[in-house]
């Protein structure tokens, strides 16, 4: 289809951006996150907590819960939706999640 030549100056621009941001040392480090913020696994963690039966260590993320060996069922409310996930547990420790 022609449009006039306007896919091939838009991947002009777009290879033309993305040298200049590789030629001035741009990476994720020096883009401002704003208020979307990145992931890490710091702020992954800092919002996960658990009761008894369950432990959270937020240093390491390692769920456990005594040497259970049941499965957890966890129903979370996020409006407008729920969200149901079984936690399965071998000797107190988190091995999967569905």
């Amino acid at each position: 289809m022609n449009n006039g030549g306007r896919d091939a100056t838009l991947v002009g621009m777009i290879s033309q951006a993305k040298a200049n941001a590789l030629s001035s040392g741009s990476t994720t480090s020096n883009v401002p996150e704003g208020t979307n913020l990145y992931f890490t696994s710091a702020r992954g963690r800092s919002v996960i907590s658990a009761t008894s039966p369950l432990a959270y260590d937020s240093s390491t993320g390692v769920v456990s819960a005594n040497g259970l060996t049941q499965d957890v069922t966890v129903v979370t409310q996020t409006t407008p939706s729920v969200l149901t996930s079984v936690l399965h547990f071998t000797n107190g420790i988190l091995t999967s999640i569905s």
